[in-house]
């Protein structure tokens, strides 16, 4: 493929501004999101445990492990200095990792085994508390070419270790929400969109 318009970067000028946009979302979520936990734990509660939406409460960790990538992808090709995007990744992929592993298992623990859910509620947004941890090893990798300190094989075998998790428990679910497409009427339309993404 070639360049259209050669020697004027363009694809640089827009990945950078779609990654600006992307930290002031990433920095406005990261202020409401745990605001609302605190002022409204009945109904972030309520939400969790609601089998239609409660997985998208993982959204906004998930969110923090695409844009920590991001990041990091711009470090390594140089569009920002080495060091600060070493420390904003991690910074922002240390919490994002955790809660999507303590948001994911708050959901399934009150889903999983539940007899009264409705085939209508299991859909496709089910992966969201999983599908981040395949992410860990491409986000490590960077670190690792950015100077993150410590083990290069101990960084490896926590990459490894989150992706197996990721990988296993989205061959569980897609299972259980495959069966769901067997045994109850086609998704509502507003769901049809998750569904075409898996």
């Amino acid at each position: 493929l070639r360049d259209p318009l050669p020697g004027l970067d363009l694809d640089a000028v827009i990945g950078l501004a779609l990654l600006a946009l992307s930290a002031i979302a990433t920095l406005g979520l990261s202020i409401v999101m745990p605001l609302r936990v605190v002022r409204h734990n009945a109904a972030f509660l309520a939400d969790l445990a609601n089998p239609g939406i409660g997985a998208m409460i993982a959204s906004w960790p998930a969110g923090l492990q695409v844009f920590a990538l991001a990041v990091l992808q711009a470090g390594v090709t140089g569009a920002l200095p080495a060091e600060p995007a070493l420390v904003v990744g991690m910074v922002v992929f240390v919490p994002g990792v955790i809660g999507t592993l303590v948001s994911g298992y708050a959901f399934y623990t009150r889903i999983i085994g539940v007899a009264e859910v409705p085939h209508a509620a299991v859909s496709g947004s089910w992966f969201v508390p999983v599908v981040p941890l395949v992410l860990t090893p491409s986000i490590l990798s960077r670190a690792l070419d950015l100077g993150l300190p410590g083990s290069a094989t101990l960084w490896a075998f926590l990459s490894l270790i989150a992706w197996g998790i990721g990988f296993t428990l989205f061959l569980m679910l897609a299972s259980i929400i495959g069966s769901r497409l067997l045994v109850a009427a086609p998704p509502s339309p507003h769901q049809a969109p998750s569904w075409w993404g898996w």
